[in-house]
Order: C-alpha cells, then sequence, then structure tokens
C-alpha cells in the first residue's frame, strides 16, 4: 500500500483497517525514510440505536495496551461468531472452509463479506449482493449479530489511546440529515472530533 501511495504521489495515507492495528507497524517501517506520512488508525464497529456506524481512531498510539487488550478481546469475539457462522453453512452443505474466507491471508479480519465473496466464487451465489440478501443479513438464515461497543464507548478508547476519534462515512448510515446531524451533535458531545 505504502509503495502504491508514494506512485501516486500522496504525501500521507491513513490505515484504517477494521477492529485491528495489526498492519500499522509495518506500513510505518515500509513508509521508512520516504515522503510519505502514514497515519496508524483503526475503523471500530459500534452500535448506535440499533445501527451500525463506525468510528475511526487517527494518529492512535497502536502500541498501547488497553487498547490492544480491547481489540484482542474483540477479535476472540469475532472469531467464535465466524466459526459459528461457518458451521452453520457446513452444516447444510455449503462447500465453504475458513482457507477459502481468509483467501491465502491468514491476518485479515473475517467478516460477512468475506463470506459473501466465498459464496460467489464456490458457485453458491451469482453475486455478493444475493449472498447478503440470501444468507448474511439480518434476519436471514446464516446472519449471527456480532457485539459491538457503543460510539461513546470507542470515543473513549481512541481517546485512551490518545487518537483522534472521527465519525466515518457518516451519509452511508441513511440517517436523513436531521437524525445525522442529531448524530454528530451527540458524538461531538462524547468527545468525537472530526
Amino acid at each position: 500500500v505504502t509503495a502504491l501511495a508514494r506512485e501516486a504521489g500522496l504525501t500521507a495515507i491513513a490505515l484504517t483497517d477494521h477492529d485491528t492495528v495489526s498492519g500499522v507497524g509495518e506500513a510505518l517501517a515500509a513508509a521508512g525514510d520516504f515522503p510519505l506520512e502514514v497515519v496508524p488508525g483503526v475503523e471500530l464497529s459500534c452500535l448506535y440505536k440499533e445501527k451500525e456506524i463506525h468510528i475511526l481512531g487517527l494518529y492512535i498510539d497502536h502500541t498501547d495496551k488497553a487498547f490492544l487488550d480491547f481489540l484482542d478481546q474483540a477479535e476472540i469475539k469475532r472469531n467464535s461468531r465466524n466459526q459459528l457462522m461457518l458451521a452453520a453453512f457446513q452444516k447444510d452443505g455449503f462447500p465453504i472452509t475458513m482457507e477459502d474466507l481468509v483467501m491465502e491471508n491468514p491476518d485479515t479480519v473475517v467478516t460477512r463479506a468475506h463470506f459473501a465473496r466465498a459464496l460467489v466464487k464456490k458457485g453458491c451465489v451469482s453475486s455478493v449482493d444475493q449472498a447478503f440478501k440470501k444468507y448474511l443479513s439480518p434476519g436471514k438464515p446464516y446472519f449471527i449479530p456480532r457485539e459491538k461497543i457503543r460510539p461513546e464507548r470507542a470515543i473513549e478508547l481512541i481517546a485512551g489511546a490518545r487518537g483522534l476519534p472521527v465519525l466515518a462515512h457518516p451519509v452511508q448510515y441513511r440517517l436523513g440529515w436531521k437524525k445525522t446531524e442529531e448524530l454528530a451533535r451527540h458524538l461531538t458531545e462524547a468527545g468525537l472530533k472530526g
């Protein structure tokens, strides 16, 4: 990623993987002496009024022990959920394995999108969209909800790791302008910085 950023003439990039900082150290090292700033970050999945939203943590201390402990616990819960979903698919005869989900990247954070892509690759569905509509969305047969934290807690965790909490892609939540402004106001009062 850092090589592509340099080739594109960028002067800064932020690495904000979902619920992990595992690639931050490598990205910082890869930037080396080049004039490329790598902003250490994370994107935390949260639940706000029954709606999934994401809070970015920019300029975080990706070595902060308390923050890493939180991410480790979240990973354990996520892996358990993924194993339950995979077992349900396999029980019903779907030919997918954990290897299909990680797609030759054992450090990847497996999400429902990984399940969708594996189902497409195995010919079980014709598109990622169809996989979500038929199997992976709330109320569908293989959906298992993930435990999510409140955005206020995400803001607190990011601030504790000396980062800047930022609301990611607010239009994507389709709340409408009034409710988006209400969300931004509420989170600003909780410490949101952008």
